[in-house]
């Protein structure tokens, strides 16, 4: 018995020690498939951080971006995004056999995918985005077995003809079942997407195929893969109508059939039309469904229909509703003001007629409202001075007529204000001066009249003031001086009279400066002379006089900047009468 008990004890030692000397082979493999990758990357970045960090004298497992599993001491996550690394992917890398995740986004990795990465039978996400990868999307993605999150965008994958595959993306990307996330957009991938598209991902929640060159219709399908979060199909060439069936996505957070920065369901710059364009846009009403939508974007896509009056049944979560340049037609819903949450509303160039409703003082939340370049009439509300939270009001290109609200100068958070070319008149509120944090103001092309206010100068921060094409009358506020910052200033074609302010070569930032068609008199301040940046200067057609300076700015301007101001003088290049000699004749004193 004893015997057989010390027999037991030198097989079990046996077995260890084949156990440990197996897990140095295997730990060896990884280890020398990540060297692989470090030799790559030092021919490019020979003072890298894997260069200092990764190295033969430490155990791999301590290595940067390793991550390994305790049982077996085998890679299983390799994280090595936004290290600045650039060079080629080996194909050794393919001998990491227990890896789960591979992380190397935003780096500069160049070439092709090797198709040795089949062998990562474990892995559940790949993450490439934001590198310089080009050829076709590597086909060795239909041997994984169980992928959750696959992310290519940002890449130069070329089109799919030149893959073994049949169709414009490889079908077996989308007979994946365990796929969470697929992201390729900003490739130039193109083709049709199968109408069956969703049949066997039931598990999809993101779709990325964005900025790339599919064509063809929106599969109603879509709706099968019903725990689709996010869906990016925006800046291709698709067509035909919008599907009513991508209501019935109802766990949708996202949802945008345009542009913006976020994460969204995109499906601008495409062709997309609504069936019926004499009737309202009923598929929105599907939409209101998806009670945890945050984004509605519809644009760029010619649909030529009416707003519906359900836009107000979207759910509270909703905070972008866009749907710019779609040829809308009708009037805003009074609705509308139903978004108590939402934070940007962008319904410019359009063809919306009626009245901004007054309704929109519910919008307590809203931070951008661009309507602009529609045919909108009535006057602004003062509903709108409700808005505390409101930073872009954009207005212009419409035919918005009547004074502009005195209470807006109580909405301290305004930063973009622009009126230009509708039909406002009046003098600008006094109160508007209030509004130090104001960045743009565009009042340009309107019936403004009055005197501008002394109080102008306590816009401490703008950068942009135009006032042109109006009536206003009197003389420049000496404190415009104070305007530090201002950039471009446009006070042209206006009764302007008195004269050019010295003070105005204070203003130390400007680049744009234009107050030409006035009644203005005196001389060009020489104290413009100090105004470096000052690209562009036009004080045509007033009534100046006196000599041209010459320095800083002045060397670069021609002619064309004085014309019609008859009593100028100065050097040739302007195209004006040399000024008169100072008489220098001596004075006789009487007592001499």
């Amino acid at each position: 018995m004893e015997k057989a008990c010390i027999h037991l004890a030198v097989i079990l030692l046996l077995l260890q020690q084949m156990s440990t000397c197996l897990s140095i082979v295997n730990i060896t493999i990884d280890q020398t498939a990540l060297l692989a990758l470090q030799s790559q990357i030092s021919l490019y970045n020979p003072h890298s951080v894997l260069a200092r960090n990764w190295s033969t004298s430490t155990p791999v497992c301590s290595w940067i971006g390793v991550t390994c599993s305790l049982r077996h001491q085998r890679i299983t996550a390799l994280n090595l995004s936004s290290m600045n690394l650039k060079g080629m992917v080996p194909p050794q890398l393919g001998n990491l056999s227990f890896l789960i995740s591979l992380d190397i986004r935003n780096n500069n990795f160049h070439g092709s995918l090797p198709e040795e990465l089949a062998h990562f039978r474990r892995l559940k996400m790949i993450n490439a985005m934001n590198n310089n990868f080009t050829g076709a999307i590597p086909s060795f993605f239909r041997l994984l077995p169980n992928p959750h999150s696959l992310y290519l965008s940002f890449n130069q994958f070329s089109d799919l003809q030149d893959n073994k595959l049949t169709g414009s993306i490889p079908p077996t990307i989308f007979n994946q079942s365990s796929l969470k996330q697929i992201g390729l957009t900003k490739n130039i991938l193109y083709g049709k997407l199968p109408r069956n598209i969703c049949d066997n991902l039931p598990n999809l929640e993101e779709l990325g195929l964005s900025s790339n060159r599919f064509d063809g219709l929106i599969p109603p399908n879509l709706q099968n893969c019903s725990k689709l979060q996010i869906l990016s199909l925006s800046v291709n060439d698709f067509s035909g109508t919008i599907p009513a069936e991508i209501g019935n996505l109802t766990m949708l957070t996202n949802l945008q059939l345009g542009l913006t920065y976020l994460k969204v369901l995109q499906i601008g710059l495409n062709k997309l039309i609504y069936q019926n364009p004499s009737s309202q846009l009923t598929f929105l009403t599907s939409l209101t469904r998806c009670q945890n939508l945050r984004e509605l974007v519809i644009a760029p896509n010619p649909l030529n229909g009416i707003l519906p009056a359900s836009i107000g049944n979207f759910s509270s979560s909703l905070q972008i509703f866009s749907a710019p340049g779609c040829k809308l037609r009708g009037i805003i819903p009074e609705e509308i003001g139903n978004l108590t949450n939402v934070l940007w509303i962008l319904l410019f160039a359009n063809d919306l007629t009626g009245f901004i409703p007054k309704t929109v003082w519910g919008l307590q939340k809203l931070q951008r409202i661009l309507i602009q370049s529609n045919m909108i009439s009535g006057t602004i509300p003062d509903e709108i001075c409700y808005l505390q939270n409101i930073g872009n009001l954009i207005v212009g290109r419409n035919k918005i007529s009547g004074p502009l609200p005195s209470c807006l100068g109580n909405v301290t958070t305004l930063r973009n204000l622009y009126l230009a070319s509708n039909k406002l008149n009046s003098s600008l509120p006094e109160t508007l001066w209030n509004l130090q944090d104001l960045l743009e103001l565009d009042a340009a092309s309107n019936s403004f009249s009055g005197v501008l206010s002394p109080q102008i100068g306590n816009l401490k921060n703008v950068i942009d003031i135009d006032l042109s094409y109006n009536d206003f009358s009197g003389m420049i506020p000496t404190t415009m001086g104070s305007l530090q910052k201002l950039i471009t200033l446009s006070l042209s074609d206006n009764r302007i009279d008195g004269p050019i302010p010295e003070s105005f070569g204070k203003m130390l930032s400007l680049e744009f400066l234009d107050l030409s068609y006035n009644n203005l008199t005196g001389g060009i301040p020489k104290s413009l002379e100090a105004l470096e940046y000052l690209k562009y200067l036009n004080v045509s057609f007033n009534k100046l006089s006196g000599e041209i300076p010459t320095g800083g700015p002045f060397a670069n301007f021609t002619n064309q900047s004085f014309l019609s101001n008859n009593a100028l003088c100065g050097i040739s290049r302007f195209q004006v009468p040399p000024c008169q000699g100072k008489s220098h004749r001596r004075t006789i004193k009487l007592w001499e």
